[in-house]
């Protein structure tokens, strides 16, 4: 999008408050747990930045969402690393991230990636 923030308004802004709504029925949905949330809301943080201020009257309807996502708890797993043989470097592989800790022997760690980066977005 080129040329001053003012222009993007008024060449978008009409689309943009049409996609918000849509996008905030889908949000508020009972179909909502079928829709790509993270994809939804990443969405509306795009348009946020082309409305500007006109974003505001959005902010109810978003803002719960992208708390729940912020806030959910991580996925995140330390487990004995019984395949340390196999990987004796502690090289990162899909099953998580093999480590030797003195005292404690070989662990393997495992974070959901992708939800570190939908808590990222929001």
């Amino acid at each position: 999008i080129a040329g001053p923030e003012g222009e993007n308004v008024s060449i978008f802004g009409k689309d943009a408050l049409d996609i918000m709504n849509l996008a905030t029925t889908l949000l508020n949905s009972e179909t909502a747990d079928i829709i790509p949330i993270d994809q939804l809301l990443a969405a509306c943080a795009r348009i946020a930045a082309v409305m500007g201020n006109q974003y505001v009257q959005f902010m109810p309807l978003v803002l719960p969402h992208i708390l729940k996502r912020a806030t959910e708890e991580l996925e995140i797993s330390i487990t004995d690393d019984t395949d340390n043989a196999n990987n004796p470097n502690g090289e990162d592989d899909d099953d998580g991230y093999s480590v030797s800790i003195p005292g404690m022997g070989a662990k393997k760690f495992k974070i959901n990636t992708t939800q570190l980066e939908e808590k990222a977005q929001a």
